[in-house]
């Protein structure tokens, strides 16, 4: 859904999910083409040791959305 609002749209945006069990990381791969040229990009996150079902990144995130609620906006 977030790629799809920063890019084409909801419409025009398409998505593939694999399952496969012998698979050990939450692998996403994002590819975009255009006028500018082509892009690819692969994240392979790795589980999360307390609860392998999300990945040890979004935990990361997490914690520091957190922390950042009480600092100043930096840019740069």
């Amino acid at each position: 859904m977030t790629l799809s609002l920063a890019g084409l749209g909801v419409q025009q945006t398409k998505v593939k999910i694999i399952a496969d069990p012998t698979v050990s990381q939450n692998i996403h791969t994002i590819q975009a083409s255009g006028a500018f040229g082509k892009m690819d990009i692969t994240l392979e996150n790795n589980p999360l040791p307390m609860n392998p079902k999300t990945s040890y990144l979004t935990a990361l995130s997490i914690i520091a959305t957190l922390k950042s609620l009480h600092e100043q906006v930096v840019i740069g």
